[in-house]
């Protein structure tokens, strides 16, 4: 008996730390950080010419492809089985990446009933609960990681806008110093260390090589992560480059108008948050009750 309780809180365990280590801090290592470096160099090669190496695809790229080919076609599945493209872009993740961890985590799901079942038959009941259990938990962690996916997104999307304000106001002073439109963007987006910055400064360094206006890949950009800010700070300094229009005032603004905009975005959701709060507060109270009562009345009926 000990040695199947032992086992069963394993299993709940190992469960448990998978679906909660994409969420813990991880750090870069050198290879990753290599072979994602390596994600625009097809596009590279071929503008010059040169012959692609194929490579053996990982396991992961080999399940989740077998995923990808077997999910469902039906439109009223897709909201479930579908994913955004732009949440995928903006966060750096393949889409064969997020359907393997996806696969991982239903079948994490469908186990966890199963360990489950054996804790159950102890108690005396009856092993077909887990069984009927297997298929909806599994949908469950199927469904939690594509709800993770749109929130961390959402979040990447905000800091993404607030870096995007100060990335106006930097190309708004690079351009009254005087410098051309596409120097100004590449100084701006080479003062900063975030993550947003070295984006944009990758996507600037991309658009040298493939022989692109900056500006057009910071709109390509914007709409592939689907962050209309970008677009508009890109089109601003479009005009500086092709007509050679005075744009500082017009950036200073933009940028100006941007943190005003999100300022009053955050203290809405400070509010929403708030109120929240505030339904919570009178069942606390009443919980809190409850406990000073109990003794009371069970002293009582006692009696």
């Amino acid at each position: 008996m000990i040695f199947l309780i032992i086992l069963c809180g394993g299993m709940i365990g190992w469960g448990i730390a998978l679906l909660l280590s994409p969420l813990l801090p991880r750090q870069v290592q050198l290879s990753d950080a290599l072979e994602n470096l390596q994600v625009h160099k097809p596009s590279l090669q071929q503008a010059q010419g040169e012959e692609i190496t194929a490579r053996t695809p990982t396991r992961q790229e080999r399940v989740g492809s077998w995923v990808i080919a077997h999910l469902p076609e039906g439109q009223r599945l897709q909201k479930f089985v579908g994913v955004n493209p732009a949440d995928l872009e903006i966060l750096g993740l393949s889409k064969t990446e997020f359907y393997y961890q996806r696969a991982l985590w239903g079948l994490i799901g469908g186990i966890a009933p199963l360990a489950l079942s054996m804790t159950m038959s102890l108690l005396n009941i009856p092993l077909i609960i887990p069984i009927l259990l297997v298929l909806p938990c599994a949908g469950l962690g199927w469904y939690l990681r594509g709800l993770q996916l749109k929130e961390r997104a959402e979040q990447a999307r905000h800091d993404f806008t607030r870096s995007v304000a100060v990335f106006l106001e930097l190309v708004a002073m690079e351009r009254r110093r005087g410098a051309a439109p596409s120097v100004a963007l590449e100084n701006a987006a080479s003062i900063g260390d975030s993550w947003v910055f070295t984006r944009l400064k990758q996507q600037i360094v991309y658009a040298k090589y493939t022989y692109q206006q900056p500006w057009e890949a910071l709109v390509t950009l914007g709409e592939n992560i689907q962050v209309p800010s970008l677009i508009e700070a890109a089109k601003i300094v479009q005009l500086a480059g092709e007509s050679g229009a005075a744009v500082y005032t017009s950036l200073k603004s933009a940028g100006t108008s941007l943190r005003v905009k999100m300022l009053n975005e955050t203290h809405e959701k400070a509010n929403r948050d708030s109120e929240s709060l505030s339904v919570f507060i009178p069942l606390l109270s009443i919980v809190f009750i409850g406990i000073m009562l109990f003794p009371l009345m069970l002293n009582l009926f006692n009696a």
